[in-house]
């Protein structure tokens, strides 16, 4: 259960947040892949066995994890740790060698055809190595790597490091830890409870982000000149801790590892527009303007507004495109009921409340368009000026995955966006239409494939097909609790503020701050504004704060 509270007395806010530590365990007593553990590459490498993980790391064989999604993804912001057993059985290395690895990974990354530890095409990585020794020397290395790293910026690696060996048959403690903010892996190794190593030796490349989002015991395919491992060994007793957001912000993040249909996505419109990707854990897109409004979506619990701080990041790859004249694709947030109705039209300007990314292939004139949008409450035919959009004049390669994130300040009235490729900024769609821009209501994430019907035939109508995926989303969503108003007076304690679906509110009560009582019945959020009171205050003046939990 997550429990936050907001304290405030008269008109006075003052936002608290309890501190602890999420933990992920697991200690194998049970088979774990009917626990959320999965397979990626050679199913022989890893078997479960003695309430342990038996596992065979073989170069020879393809990129391999045994592998559990975290259900959320850290980055260089975030505080964590990964602690776990590790005794090796037997190890034989062949010319240079290889390593054998166990840490966090982005799943999506490491799984890329092109994904490549030896040859450094291995963005997002943090891990435990151990380079036994074929004439130089052994290396365990605490590594991270960052969002960028490839053959082309190799240096983009964090190790610290000891020139120590493990031993056969010995078992060892393993601690790798992120502090947030930092741009460095520290590395514990113990046995017996005694510290082996503090790998104090350290190559510091340059860190800019990163993005993890699952535990992994890694088997990684050679370089391709025959320099290989092959070692047999277990895995026991891991734990990730780490901070969970901060109470500033709910974080809604979706990497399609399971069908989303199961876990709160919902269709709208032509079904067979979307379908869930089992395979590589994607959600599969056609973009059809020839089709109604149709959008795979997720209610987002709250509704945003322009006096509320949000963000929105996901992954986008097309595939395949054709279109006249232009029309777009989008993905991002709408307002559900607007978006539903008969009269919404995105190609006819009748398109209230929308902060989406957009791609308009070449128009004719040489000017494909990738755009940040936003339209606020007003917006139809007669009102053009109340869009603002930010865009780069650039084209989507087909096949190229980009990475999206589209941000709004709280109070403005402006959208911005950043497009990365591998890594590396795309654009910063850095050319503005600013429209006025009043107020708007968002509540639903989507991937809204829009009808191009009514389009005047006299006037360079637009269409589009195009097939592609999304993945990965992160959305970070304002506190549990704000915009709050209240009425402190004439015998009224009554406070209103906008709230989440998945949230319990209960108005509490101190007078000396040393013990809180309930003032109001706990009650269930609805996504819009609450109005709680305390029906019995006391006659002397009182501080008040709201507990909120998420059960």
């Amino acid at each position: 259960m997550k429990i936050r509270s907001l304290a405030f007395a008269s008109l006075f806010v003052l936002s608290v947040a309890s501190v602890r530590a999420n933990t992920i365990t697991e200690n194998f007593s049970a088979d774990p892949l009917q626990n959320g553990w999965q397979v990626f590459g050679n199913t022989n490498l890893f078997h479960w066995t003695n309430q342990s993980l038996a596992v065979t790391w073989d170069s020879t064989s393809p990129n391999s994890y045994f592998y559990k999604p975290l259900q959320t993804v850290f980055t260089k912001a975030d505080t964590f740790s990964v602690a776990f057993d590790l005794q090796l059985k037997d190890v034989a290395v062949f010319n240079y060698g290889q390593q054998i690895a166990i840490g966090l990974v982005n799943f999506s990354e490491a799984t890329n055809a092109s994904f490549s530890r030896p040859n450094a095409n291995s963005p997002d990585l943090f891990e435990l190595d151990y380079f036994p020794d074929t004439g130089y020397g052994d290396s365990i290395d605490a590594s991270l790597a960052d969002m960028t790293v490839s053959s082309a910026s190799w240096q983009d690696f964090y190790f610290a490091y000891a020139n120590q060996s493990l031993q056969t048959n010995v078992t060892y403690h393993i601690v790798l830890t992120h502090t947030a903010g930092s741009t460095t892996i520290t590395g514990q190794i113990f046995t017996n409870g005694a510290l082996y190593s503090g790998l104090t030796h350290v190559y510091a490349g340059p860190i800019t982000d990163f993005r993890l989002d699952t535990l992994s015991v890694s088997s990684y395919a050679d370089d391709g000149w025959g320099d290989d491992i092959l070692a047999h060994g277990v895995v026991d007793n891991f734990t990730v801790a780490f901070s969970p957001p901060a109470a500033s912000a709910t974080t809604l993040m979706e990497s399609f590892f399971s069908n989303p249909l199961q876990r709160g996505w919902n269709i709208f419109g032509d079904t067979n527009l979307f379908h869930w990707d089992s395979t590589n854990q994607n959600l599969a897109v056609t973009w059809d303007s020839a089709q109604s409004n149709s959008y795979f979506y997720k209610p987002l619990g709250t509704i945003l507004t322009k006096a509320d701080a949000f963000t929105v990041n996901f992954d986008v790859q097309v595939n395949d495109l054709q279109w006249t004249n232009t029309f777009q694709i989008a993905v991002g947030f709408l307002n559900f009921s607007n978006a539903t109705n008969p009269g919404f039209s995105r190609a006819l300007g009748y398109s209230p409340d929308l902060f989406e990314f957009n791609y308009f292939p070449d128009d004719g004139y040489g000017e494909p368009n990738l755009a940040a949008s936003m339209t606020d409450q007003t917006t139809n035919i007669t009102s053009y000026p109340d869009f603002y959009f930010a865009f780069g004049v650039q084209p989507m390669n087909l096949g190229v995955k980009y990475h999206v994130q589209l941000s709004h300040a709280a109070g403005a009235a402006a959208i911005s966006g950043i497009v990365y490729t591998n890594g590396q900024v795309y654009t910063t769609m850095p050319k503005i239409y600013a429209g006025a821009i009043g107020d708007f209501r968002l509540d639903t994430l989507s991937i809204s494939s829009y009808s191009g019907a009514g389009q005047d035939p006299n006037y360079y109508p637009g269409s589009i097909l195009a097939h592609g995926t999304v993945d990965n989303f992160i959305a970070n969503l304002p506190p549990p609790v704000r915009n709050v108003a209240g009425i402190f007076g004439n015998g009224q304690r009554q406070v209103n503020f906008a709230t989440y679906t998945n949230w319990h509110y209960t108005l509490q009560r101190t007078t000396d701050f040393q013990t809180w009582q309930d003032a109001s019945t706990p009650v269930a959020g609805n996504g819009a504004v609450l109005f709680l009171q305390d029906t019995n205050p006391p006659a002397d003046k009182a501080f008040y704060r709201m507990r909120t939990e998420q059960p």
